[in-house]
């Protein structure tokens, strides 16, 4: 599963997408500048590939070794640092794609530790582009961006979340039995899912 996730961070996970303008009605020009990124590539991404390597290790060195207490502890904080980085990306909205045009507007920047380098690299690049020199030429909102995860960051989500439960599983055995490890592991897992679904229809209202 480690192998899995440091592998879906050098293949295409995310698409972005910034939109430009020149004129209004019937007269205007539009410009859509697209960018597909891997994990690797953006933002905090090398980290999220470190931490993917470093979990593959110590898988390794669990067969060669056993389950040595430290070997587990890391693990476990290791994984749980990916979870932070996709529950990050999951929570606040920062990935959303309206369809073949638009953008979503938002009031500041949006793209977090991951997306938001990239972005701030399209805009540049849009504005160095040969329409960007028209005096009317104008981005659609300066924090305004579509976004949508492509398959590499579905394998990274649920790589993540796999290795979560592996590894709490693995540091409860350290002091529980088997089947006590797994209603652990299940109990925080359902307390989890119940604070994100209370969060979720909070954001309803």
């Amino acid at each position: 599963m480690a192998t899995a996730l440091a592998i879906a961070c050098l293949v295409p996970a995310f698409e972005l997408r910034i939109e430009a303008s020149i004129g209004a009605g019937d007269t205007q020009q539009a410009f859509d500048y697209l960018r597909k990124v891997t994990i690797l590539d953006a933002g905090w991404g090398p980290l999220a590939f470190a931490a993917g390597l470093v979990l593959v290790a110590a898988a390794v060195a669990g067969i060669l070794l056993g389950s040595r207490p430290w070997l587990v502890v890391a693990s476990f904080a290791v994984a749980m640092s990916l979870v932070v980085l996709v529950f990050d990306m999951e929570d606040n909205d920062r990935l959303q794609w309206p369809g073949r045009a638009g953008v979503i507007g938002y009031e500041s920047p949006n793209g977090g530790p991951l997306l938001q380098p990239v972005l701030d690299d399209l805009k540049a690049e849009a504005q160095r582009s040969p329409e960007a020199r028209n005096p009317g030429w104008t981005l659609s909102g300066e924090d305004y961006y579509a976004g949508r995860g492509l398959g590499a960051w579905r394998v990274f989500l649920w790589s993540t979340l796999v290795l979560a439960w592996l590894t709490g599983f693995r540091l409860a055995r350290l002091r529980l039995r088997p089947w006590a490890s797994v209603w652990v592991v299940l109990g925080a897992t359902a307390v989890i899912f119940a604070w994100l679904l209370l969060r979720a229809l909070g954001n309803l209202e």
